[in-house]
């Protein structure tokens, strides 16, 4: 409703709409993982997954930024609570340790990644900048 009556709402009034809309099927899918549990429903977490990729595949293909940090901050709720099950739920702590080490190591490199080609990461932002909230 929000995308068809557009033109009538004001930015903030259509980026609300937005919010609140992607937010609740995101919402609703985390606290089925929730209630549930991800022992007896080991697949929750995948299509919470699989929703966030394709919210920000489309947020990017529609330039919609609601859904792609929407999307980037749901699949990262849905990441942590599979490591989560994995290393709290089912003993395996190590798990813990090697995610720490590769997200640093990952960290180092996006942050190198960005120093070297500092110009092209602040184009990219100015433009994200300009899209749709």
């Amino acid at each position: 409703a929000g995308q068809f009556f557009k033109n009538r709402l004001t930015p903030q009034q259509l980026a609300s709409i937005r919010y609140a809309s992607i937010g609740s099927i995101y919402v609703a899918s985390t606290s089925e993982i929730y209630l549930q549990g991800i022992s007896n429903a080991p697949w929750l977490p995948i299509v919470l997954a699989v929703l966030s990729v394709a919210g920000i595949l489309f947020g990017i293909a529609a330039r919609i930024r609601s859904m792609l940090w929407l999307g980037s901050m749901f699949l990262a709720v849905a990441l942590f609570s599979i490591l989560w099950y994995a290393a709290v739920d089912l003993n395996q702590t190590w798990i813990w340790y090697v995610c720490g080490i590769v997200l640093g190591a990952t960290m180092l490199f996006v942050f190198a990644m960005f120093e070297k080609r500092r110009e092209e990461v602040n184009r990219l932002m100015s433009n994200v900048q300009t899209w749709e909230e």
